[in-house]
């Protein structure tokens, strides 16, 4: 609670504006900014206090934009946490931004050389899981008709890449059936 009370007085100036330049510095910052907020969402969550949490995860995407602040990885505690105070489209359109980031980065690799993608292969590899990561959130939220259609396009596009992706298909969780 003293957190919450202490995250929600912060003054952001304008750090949600996505008209200004954000620096590889203020970017870098945003690191420790969104896990710290990520852990308070998560905790609040756990304590059952929803509203604080949801309040939580706006203050972190209105003042931490996506596409200004980068480094994916450290939105995806805010993708669950969308399914789990109940904002599901919020959760989709969030899925859909990182998921449009992976898959253009995918694409660009799979246009390249046999050459160009072994030199990039740590990327590639990264972009695969982090696309399947949000996949599997969607999967653990029980968005199956999201699920569903994203674990298709996540395969199509391994296709691209089928030379190493037998190791991503070994470990790809089954969507689970209906009863």
């Amino acid at each position: 609670d003293l957190m919450y009370d202490i995250v929600m007085n912060w003054e952001w100036g304008n750090s949600g504006d996505p008209n200004i330049y954000h620096d590889p510095q203020t970017r870098s910052q945003g690191l420790s900014l969104r896990s710290n907020l990520a852990r308070l969402m998560e905790t609040l969550i756990e304590e059952n206090k929803i509203e604080k949490a949801r309040e939580v995860i706006e203050l972190a995407m209105t003042n931490m934009p996506l596409h200004s602040y980068g480094f994916y990885t450290f939105a995806e505690p805010f993708l669950d946490g969308y399914y789990k105070v109940g904002e599901t489209q919020k959760a989709r359109d969030l899925f859909n931004s990182l998921r449009n980031i992976y898959q253009d980065r995918l694409e660009y690799y799979a246009g390249t050389s046999l050459d160009r993608q072994y030199e990039q292969l740590d990327e590639i590899l990264a972009d695969m899981e982090a696309y399947r990561r949000v996949i599997d959130i969607s999967i653990e939220n029980d968005d199956r008709e999201l699920a569903e259609k994203e674990t298709q396009r996540f395969n199509d596009l391994l296709d691209q890449f089928g030379f190493y992706q037998d190791s991503f298909m070994d470990d790809l969780p089954e969507i689970p059936q209906t009863p």
